[in-house]
């Protein structure tokens, strides 16, 4: 399940409790064209994927600007995370680069 953040408490509580597993965060907006066509397939590779853990902001919806603190230049926006620190980022729609970059990040995390 994919879960739903809003403050950056709760993404570093999120962060704390992933440990050395991999952490995929998506910063959409449900008024975003882009967004609305990754979202489905977002949560698709949660499903697919156990062994990391799937969050998701909503830009829209999030409080204390905490979205600032990514210096996002477009949504859709991915970042992965392991071991609490932000190890990777893009930004577009693109469902193929969004399971090829998921792939190298899940590698990349794995040994640290």
């Amino acid at each position: 399940m994919v879960c739903q953040i809003r403050t950056e408490r709760e993404l570093n509580m999120a962060l704390n409790r992933a440990g050395s597993n991999l952490s995929v965060l998506y910063v959409s907006s449900p008024m975003c064209g882009p967004c609305k066509y990754m979202t489905p397939y977002f949560e698709y590779l949660c499903e697919e994927h156990s062994d990391v853990q799937f969050l998701k902001v909503d830009v829209t919806d999030s409080v204390d600007d905490f979205v600032e603190l990514f210096h996002t230049t477009g949504i859709p926006a991915f970042y992965y995370f392991c071991n609490g620190k932000e190890i990777d980022c893009f930004a577009g729609g693109s469902k193929d680069y969004l399971l090829e970059s998921l792939t190298k990040n899940k590698l990349r995390c794995s040994r640290y």
